[in-house]
């Protein structure tokens, strides 16, 4: 991929900027907006540039989070999409043509204070000289531009200086001429003289730094210019009448009134040496209009909106040469045909409607949330600047006349008429705004050269969706797990810009992939799940998700969104999640703890009731972890009510916990308070999704939304179609099975029927079962003759009842062995019980993973050592880890 060499600095950025500006809006315009509005023509300056700033910061943003050459181009193709990209490029592109020519033939104008020299053969010279400059390189250019920008800031400064001290008052006399109306006239009229702040964006890829030094070049040229503009036209209001007793010696439509007022401060000299200056300016204007005009070209070729041979760079100069060297030819053919005063003029129309475009594509993408979009400058008061910006634009597009409105419709039309002609067929691109406003099609993947869409994938039960924001993509796994799948595919979506290709971006294996999947499959074998991975690199991360989920068929949908700081700015992308994704979805929120002991799950707020509690209770089997079913009712709720959700409660928690350890609770008062005040106390929390959620609280969010944000502890929140279960869960590893309530440490039986007395006790404490009924189960013949001795001292047994829910595991430790018949060992110390609710290949897995874990001697010997049973717990999971 062809890339621009980054050596712009930000003296010489400031220099591009504030060198784009200076030129025809203070040396040919102050005396045209006099006439317009009379003495208060100074004001009109102020004001078109506080009308610039809510689009110098949304570009200073988006260049931030797109350096990319193209500006205004790249900017509006992202946000709105190719068509209205393809007439911003253009539109721009002819704008800062025409701007430029405007430039180059203004010279004539202080040129003729020399000589009557043809203006037209020095603008082509000057042309030439401009283009060289362009192709040599834009580090010359830049040093260039410094050269000029002191100049000017030397000599209009010392008009500044000496025009204050010989300003007239009686000159500010009839102030409006033409009162408002006449004012913002002349604002639209000088509005064009601010367009060259925000040209610098289009040269992004070529700043050093640009996080940094794009936004700050970008408000310091804009203030400096601001400052400078005003009071030079300050000086000429006090300095020169309105009209003289010749034509030239008025202000008011003189077109060289920078040359006549360094004439009234400094006589002849001042006259020369303004002319001298305006003519370098004019030129500079020139020059930085070439330099961003050429890239848009180059930038839209990138995206086959144009021709492939603009993007061509230099390998001498490392500058885009085809395309400086054609937009120079239109140049000249400007020169040479148009009327070029009146095309500048429709450039202001087409500026003023870029800039709100400008302010539109930030409100979009601030709003969307592209993963991409990650800009190091943020726009300060969003979204009243850009708000403010679209409609001081809209004001000014008016005040600019009918023949700039129908000029500026008829550019649009050809633009639209390019995109449809030429560049339709070229792009399957999309931008923001389309992307979150259409509901995908489900359609079979295609081979593309963009890789847009995901290869095919198998079935499965769950999708987890990973964007690299997450804590522990082990957690998920756990959660998957606790929603009932067996099958899963881990998605790990790498969302880029659309300014670059996905072949330039293709997912090789680097080595934290590669440690994201064995740590993907060092959980999944923990907890006996099938996983597969997959890494997408994708210009639309909801869009590859949506059709990544769709082929999978799968009835669930995992998806991470990092902590709470993160879910402000997640929450439309969840939205749009929610509306479209064709699965059910679970949202996790996960706050970093490594220790899941206490749950709290939300009763009594969404139709999932029943399902939450299900997930919740799979949860506590997986973390060994405490259950606190809350509900929330008003202060204003009556008893009845509250006897009521408590009934509800009991009844819904009755037939679906299998833990033990579990609570409810009924709390009066605020909700949102109450819950945030309970988590506090938790490390996870589980909820249902309301149907509102989605819909409500453009800005502040919804309540789900606040108590996402606001809560103390990591969430799961579940929407699912109504009515839906969980499939029965097998708990799928050893320290998932055991319960610290089914051992039993110091042990002192004098039998075997002593001992089945005891193992009966403990399994009647977590089984619900009558301890008649575990009696029996022990009792039976293949018990015993099943029994399996292993060396390290270890008696593995096994019963079955039908009446059993899952699997359960207990361990007595004996003070005093046993002696067995078995020739590989003389006692045994340490009797493990599987307790099944049937026979079954899942319970020989077990079995296996037992016989596995208890044959270390040492390991043994430590957990005779240990003190209590959660020690026990511990030193089991521990290995059990190693071993897996």
């Amino acid at each position: 991929m062809n890339k621009l060499d980054r050596n712009l600095g930000l003296g010489s950025v400031v220099a591009i900027a504030i060198g784009s500006m200076i030129g025809g809006g203070i040396f040919v315009l102050p005396g045209l907006a006099a006439a317009t509005t009379g003495p208060s023509f100074w004001l009109a300056y102020a004001l078109a540039g506080l009308f610039v700033v809510p689009a110098a910061l949304s570009q200073s943003e988006m260049a931030t989070a797109m350096p990319k050459a193209g500006g205004v181009y790249i900017f509006v193709d992202r946000s709105l999409g190719p068509l209205y990209g393809t007439i911003a490029g253009i539109g721009t592109w002819l704008a800062m043509l025409f701007k430029a020519s405007f430039a180059l033939v203004g010279i004539s104008v202080y040129l003729s204070i020399f000589s009557t020299f043809s203006y037209k053969v020095v603008a082509f010279a000057l042309l030439v000289l401009v283009a060289l400059l362009n192709i040599v390189g834009v580090k010359k250019l830049g040093k260039f531009q410094m050269v000029v920008v002191a100049a000017c800031g030397i000599t209009l400064g010392m008009l500044i200086v000496k025009g204050f001290v010989h300003l007239e008052p009686s000159r500010f006399q009839n102030y409006f001429s033409n009162g408002w109306s006449g004012l913002l006239a002349a604002t639209g009229l000088v509005f064009i003289s601010y367009a060259g702040v925000t040209k610098i964006a289009s040269i992004a890829e070529e700043i050093v730094d640009p996080s940094r030094n794009l936004p700050l070049a970008m408000l310091l040229s804009l203030g400096l210019m601001m400052l400078l503009y005003s009071l030079v036209a300050f000086c000429l209001v006090g300095n020169i009448p309105m009209t003289g007793t010749t034509a030239v010696a008025g202000l008011a439509k003189n077109e060289r009134a920078i040359a006549l007022l360094g004439s009234v401060l400094y006589g002849k000299f001042g006259l020369y040496m303004m002319a001298a200056i305006a003519i370098v300016a004019l030129a500079s204007m020139a020059n930085a209009g070439l330099l961003s005009a050429s890239r848009y070209p180059f930038a839209m070729s990138r995206d086959e909106m144009v021709p492939s041979f603009f993007q061509r760079v230099s390998e001498r100069f490392v500058t885009p040469v085809y395309s400086i060297v054609f937009t120079a030819i239109c140049m000249a053919a400007a020169i040479m045909f148009l009327p070029v005063v009146k095309i500048a003029k429709l450039a202001s129309g087409m500026q003023v409607i870029l800039f709100m475009a400008i302010n539109v594509a930030i409100i979009i993408l601030r709003e969307n949330h592209p993963s991409w979009y990650q800009p190091k400058f943020r726009s300060p008061l969003y979204p009243g600047m850009q708000i403010f910006g679209i409609l001081s634009c809209l004001l000014m597009l008016v005040m600019l006349g009918s023949f700039v409105l129908i000029g500026t419709a008829l550019l649009l039309l050809a633009g639209a008429g390019w995109y449809y002609i030429y560049a339709r067929h070229k792009t399957r691109r999309r931008g923001v705004i389309q992307k979150i406003t259409t509901r995908p099609e489900i359609k079979a993947p295609k081979v593309s050269d963009e890789m847009d869409s995901p290869p095919k994938v198998p079935p499965s039960d769950l999708v987890i969706s990973l964007s690299g924001k997450e804590f522990s993509p082990e957690s998920l796994l756990a959660i998957g797990s606790a929603l009932g799948s067996h099958k899963i595919s881990v998605l790990k979506l790498r969302e880029i810009p659309d300014q670059l290709t996905l072949h330039d971006r293709i997912l090789e294996m680097n080595p934290r992939m590669k440690v994201l999947e064995r740590r993907v499959q060092q959980m999944s074998k923990r907890l006996s799940l099938e996983t597969n991975i997959d890494f997408i690199a994708t210009h639309d991360q909801r869009h590859a998700l949506f059709d990544y989920v769709s082929q999978s068929q799968n009835p669930w949908t995992l998806v991470d969104m990092g902590q709470h700081d993160r879910f402000y700015q997640a929450r439309r992308y969840l939205g749009w999640l929610v509306t479209h994704l064709p699965s059910n979805l679970a949202i996790y929120q996960n706050e970093g703890f490594r220790i899941t002991e206490n749950i709290l799950v939300l009763y009594g707020q969404t139709p999932s009731d029943q399902l939450v509690l299900e997930v919740a209770n799979n949860l506590a089997e997986i973390y060994d972890a405490r259950l606190r079913i809350m509900s929330v009712l008003p202060e204003d709720s009556t008893q009845e009510e509250r006897d009521e959700r408590k009934a509800s409660m009991e009844a819904a928690a009755l037939p679906r916990l299998t833990v033990q350890n579990y609570e409810i609770k009924m709390v009066i008062g605020d909700f949102l308070e109450q819950v945030v005040q309970e988590s506090i106390e938790h490390e996870l929390m589980v909820m249902g999704l309301p149907r509102t959620s989605t819909r409500r609280g453009f800005v502040k969010g919804s309540p789900h939304d606040r108590l996402f944000e606001d809560v103390a502890c990591s969430v799961l929140t579940i929407k699912a179609a109504p009515g839906l279960s969980l499939p029965p869960r097998i708990p799928s590893s050893l320290p998932d099975l055991l319960d610290a309530r089914t051992i039993r440490l110091h042990d002192n039986v004098k039998d075997k029927d002593e001992l089945f007395e005891h193992l009966a006790q403990l399994f009647a404490k977590v089984t619900e079962q009558p301890l008649r009924v575990l009696q029996e189960a022990l009792q039976a013949p293949k018990v015993s003759e099943e029994a399996r001795v292993l060396p390290s001292g270890v008696v593995l047994l096994q019963a079955s009842h039908p009446c059993l829910k899952r699997t359960h595991v207990g361990m007595v430790f004996l003070d005093q062995p046993f002696p067995t018949k078995d020739p590989s060992t003389t006692e045994a110390n340490l009797v493990v019980l599987t307790m099944n609710p049937e026979t079954g290949s899942r319970n020989e897995a077990v079995l296996e993973q037992l016989r596995l874990l208890m044959a270390d001697s040492h390991w043994i010997s430590q957990l005779h050592a240990a003190p209590n049973t959660d020690y026990v717990m511990r030193l089991i999971r521990s290995k059990y880890a190693e071993l897996v």
